[in-house]
């Protein structure tokens, strides 16, 4: 313009104004593919998509409208309202498949990124439906797809998020929240798209976080009361020894300062009440070892050692002098204690081998003896079933093998942590 004013005032030479008008159309040309090709430019690659499904959609349309149009007026006379009816009739059904098939192909080729990241989440949820993939994967296969090896899936609480992120919802509820680089916010038809068609896995995601959450505050809260249950142990077995044991002995020792010099009815009156403090001192040892024995303040293998010399039916003991966690050391001494008792009692055995090994992060023992076999757990609870609960309880397992005739083995696994 400004050279078309020049060249009327007699200042330019019109053949230069020339010149500049053809470098201003090839700018022109320049930037209506800077704009077509760039991230977010006026959005003129989804004018383009959409202005190529209409035009062919179109002449489509319209030559359905006119061969049907034709092809009544042939049958039922020109001018029949009959053939403008069923030709706009047809010109509606054939529209929509016909628009599906046709953005389908318009997208496989000018919007082949889009297509691509679409088709890679869909196909994760086919793999996830059977069974050969891990929900909680999605945010890597959407880093994948949209191209950002930063972004990070989110399912904030209300209120929790502090940072820019992507809502994503799905049966009317927000499930997500996806936090990606900022020049994705650029190509919102991409984005959108990808994050629409995870919209669903990213629900199945939320609830598995919420179960694995729920389970973690389970986990914590079960290994608190484990120990808080272990240390009233310990309180009530040095209550026991400490207290009315000592005074038990000091009452016989007081007793029996008294015998010399009294007749002898009273003499044996005072042994009689002697002998009973002892038989209270022996229940009162064994109600303490029940609770929580001494030994295993030296470890499970000393404690199990002694569980040994006091077993009427030989005990091979097999377990490493290697200290394990406290709480895990008291856990396994009751399991592998009440294995051997239940053995001792009911089994009828020549022989008892308790076997222990710390394998990776859990602790490995076994109890096996030559017995009669047939031991079951019992509907109503008992010995068995205790073993499994106490293990549970530390989330370990039990598992007993007893053929009928062929003895009875029981092998526990109860992790040590980390």
């Amino acid at each position: 313009m400004v050279g078309c004013c020049l060249a009327l005032l007699g200042l330019v030479d019109m053949a230069a104004v020339d010149v500049a008008v053809a470098l201003a159309q090839l700018l022109v040309v320049a930037g209506v593919y800077v704009a077509i090709t760039e991230h977010g430019l006026y959005g003129i690659d989804r004018m383009v998509n959409r202005a190529l499904v209409y035009a062919t959609l179109t002449p489509l349309v319209a030559l359905v409208f006119v061969g049907v149009t034709v092809g009544v007026g042939l049958v039922a006379g020109s001018g029949s309202a009959w053939a403008t009816a069923l030709a706009t009739a047809a010109a509606a059904a054939v529209f929509l498949p016909l628009r599906a098939r046709v953005q389908r192909l318009v997208d496989r080729r000018f919007a082949a990124r889009r297509v691509a990241a679409v088709a890679a989440v869909r196909d994760f949820a086919a793999r996830l439906h059977r069974g050969d993939a891990d929900v909680t994967a999605i945010g890597d296969v959407l880093g994948r797809a949209l191209g950002d090896p930063s972004l990070r899936v989110r399912f904030p609480r209300d209120g929790e998020l502090r940072e820019p992120a992507t809502g994503v919802r799905f049966a009317g509820a927000q499930v997500a929240a996806v936090v990606h680089a900022p020049w994705l916010a650029h190509e919102p038809d991409l984005l959108r798209a990808v994050l629409d068609e995870a919209a669903p896995t990213l629900a199945m995601a939320r609830l598995h976080a919420e179960v694995d959450h729920q389970l973690a505050q389970v986990r914590a809260s079960r290994d608190r009361v484990v120990q808080a249950g272990q240390e009233e142990r310990r309180r009530l077995e040095r209550d026991l020894h400490d207290g009315a044991q000592q005074r038990l002995v000091a009452l016989g020792i007081s007793l029996r300062r008294l015998q010399p010099g009294l007749p002898p009815a009273a003499v044996s009156a005072l042994d009689a009440a002697v002998a009973q403090v002892g038989d209270a001192i022996t229940e009162l040892r064994t109600i303490a070892a029940g609770v929580r024995p001494a030994r295993l303040d030296d470890g499970l293998r000393a404690a199990l050692d002694d569980l040994a010399r006091t077993s009427p039916v030989p005990v091979d003991v097999r377990v490493p002098d290697t200290r394990l966690p406290t709480d895990v050391e008291d856990a396994a001494y009751f399991i592998l204690c009440e294995a051997v008792t239940n053995a001792v009692k009911h089994a009828a055995p020549s022989r008892v081998v308790v076997a222990g090994a710390v394998a990776g992060s859990a602790l490995r023992a076994s109890v096996v003896d030559d017995g009669r076999g047939g031991a079951f757990p019992r509907a109503d609870g008992g010995g068995l079933s205790g073993m499994a609960d106490r293990a549970r309880a530390f989330g370990g397992t039990v598992l007993v093998t007893s053929p009928a005739g062929a003895g009875t083995r029981v092998e526990v696994v109860l992790p040590c942590g980390s």
